[in-house]
């Protein structure tokens, strides 16, 4: 029960009420969706608001988050919901209707949760691995650069808020695999594994010139340079005068790591191109002018920067953190060490053009089976599914 309630049904009787103080900025907009025909139930939805209200148009691509509020909000619409919807940043919804279920991001739900009755059943959406491994493991890669180059670039790494959301729910979502699963097996939940739906919407296997490509690699990432392993990548290029790096991301947005690494970013097989929309027309050419990513990622839920390349034929070349299964038409890097990350490039651009085309063409399929759009609708759909038959089976312990 809200802390609020109780002191209110007092001042009630006075004409007052005790409110919470918004975070500034924060959208506090309900969002009511209904679904075609009677309504069975109601969810009440806390993810992106801003493209839910425009349901039917093309979400934006700057960020795969926007399609996944859209093909949610739908999931629950098909199977006969209505569906509330607020941002997940929303820290002081105060429910006015009974729920049947509760889904929503990590950021809040708890604080949320505690406000819904006992019976309303909670689904957490889990987009990262468990705070306490992703920050262990980023402190772990600053711990590490530092002393490679005596600078610690504590701004390009990505720490996770502290947060209780598999704790108090009944079940969760997660967006990545079995690796990231593993770090919320502790709780004893039901964790039900989804992937994230590219934005890259390809329509055609890749057919490239090989014997061109097969030197150029990307880097692709948003913000967290060293998180994201961009450090070792360009230190490996470094060794590698013969391989070209195309860099795209924010690195101007890091400016202490974009120091560090100045010589570096300045090397002749070395490409800076900023941030990239890899759903627009720069993206599929650099795409087709490309073997493979690198991404040695140190914790992830699962990696958008993977799954978009996947989709676009690129071999994955990923950490296991990466939160992607790459099976054999990626590789690897365990250790995401300069010396491993040097020796996958060099493997793959040794590689004939009979089997860099059979690896771009099973990552592309892939990807066509895996990252769409209607694959990511289909097995939410799925899940929840299954999610509603494991209530009706064992009651209120699911």
């Amino acid at each position: 029960m809200s802390i609020l309630r109780l002191p209110n049904r007092v001042l009630g009787a006075l004409g007052l009420e005790l409110r919470r103080v918004p975070k500034s900025g924060v959208d506090t907009r309900v969002l009511t969706l209904q679904p075609s025909g009677q309504p069975r139930g109601r969810v009440l939805l806390a993810y992106l608001l801003e493209p839910l209200l425009r349901l039917e148009e093309t979400p934006d691509s700057g960020h795969t988050h926007n399609l996944e509020s859209v093909l949610m909000a739908k999931a629950w619409l098909d199977r006969g919901f209505t569906v509330d919807a607020i941002d997940y940043r929303n820290n002081i919804f105060e429910p006015r209707e009974r729920y049947d279920w509760f889904t929503g991001a990590r950021l809040y739900f708890k604080e949320t949760a505690d406000r819904l009755p006992a019976e309303t059943r909670r689904i957490v959406h889990l987009d990262t691995s468990h705070f306490a491994v992703n920050n262990a493991e980023a402190y772990r890669r600053l711990i590490d650069c530092s002393l490679r180059r005596g600078v610690s670039l504590h701004d390009s790494i990505r720490l996770i808020e502290h947060g209780d959301g598999i704790e108090c729910a009944h079940q969760g979502i997660l967006l990545g695999n079995t690796v990231t699963a593993e770090t919320y097996r502790y709780a004893g939940k039901p964790i039900h594994t989804l992937c994230v739906p590219s934005v890259v919407q390809e329509s055609n296997s890749p057919q490239k010139s090989w014997d061109a490509v097969r030197r150029r690699f990307i880097w692709l990432g948003s913000n967290g340079m060293l998180h994201k392993g961009l450090d070792v990548t360009l230190e490996a290029f470094a060794r590698m005068p013969d391989m070209h790096l195309t860099i795209c991301g924010p690195v101007d947005k890091e400016p202490a790591f974009a120091r560090a690494f100045s010589r570096e970013l300045a090397l002749p097989n070395v490409t800076l191109h900023g941030w990239i929309d890899v759903g627009g027309e720069a993206f599929r050419a650099l795409a087709a002018n490309s073997v493979a990513l690198v991404y040695p990622s140190c914790a992830e839920g699962q990696a958008g920067a993977a799954v978009n390349c996947i989709r676009a034929g690129l071999i994955p070349l990923v950490s296991p953190r990466s939160g992607v299964d790459v099976e054999d038409f990626g590789l690897m890097l365990g250790q995401c060490s300069v010396d491993e990350v040097c020796e996958a490039v060099t493997r793959v651009a040794a590689m004939s053009a009979e089997e860099l085309y059979a690896r771009s063409l099973a990552a592309w399929t892939y990807g066509e089976d895996n990252f769409s759009r209607e694959a990511y609708r289909r097995r939410y759909g799925d899940i929840l599914d299954r999610i509603e038959t494991m209530k009706q089976a064992n009651g209120a312990a699911v």
